[in-house]
C-alpha cells in the first residue's frame, strides 16, 4: 500500500524532528502515531457503553443484587476517615 500525504511545511519539519529524537524514520512514526490514535478510540468506553452499564447497575440495585450502603454508615465510615486523619 502506498500513502501520499500532503502536510504544511511546518507540520513536515516537527515530524522530521521528532522522528530524529526518536531515531526512526518518518513513514515510521506517522504509521506509528496512527496506530496509537485508533488503538486508544477502541479502548475508550462510548456514552452508550457507560449508560447501558448504568442501567444494568441501577437494575441490579433494584433487583436486591447490589446493596447500596444505609446513609448512616456512609456517615460513620466518613467520621472515623477523619478521625484517623487528625489521629495521625
Amino acid at each position: 500500500m502506498q500513502i501520499n500525504l500532503t502536510i504544511t511545511d511546518r507540520l513536515e519539519q516537527q515530524l522530521l524532528e521528532k522522528a530524529s529524537q526518536l531515531n526512526l524514520p518518518i513513514e515510521t512514526l506517522i504509521l506509528e502515531s496512527l496506530r496509537q490514535l485508533f488503538q486508544e478510540d477502541e479502548e475508550e468506553l462510548s456514552k452508550e457503553d457507560i449508560l447501558n452499564s448504568l442501567r444494568i447497575a441501577l437494575q441490579e440495585v433494584e433487583d436486591g443484587k447490589v446493596a447500596l450502603p444505609s446513609k448512616d454508615s456512609a456517615v460513620e465510615t466518613a467520621s472515623t476517615r477523619t478521625k484517623s486523619a487528625f489521629a495521625d
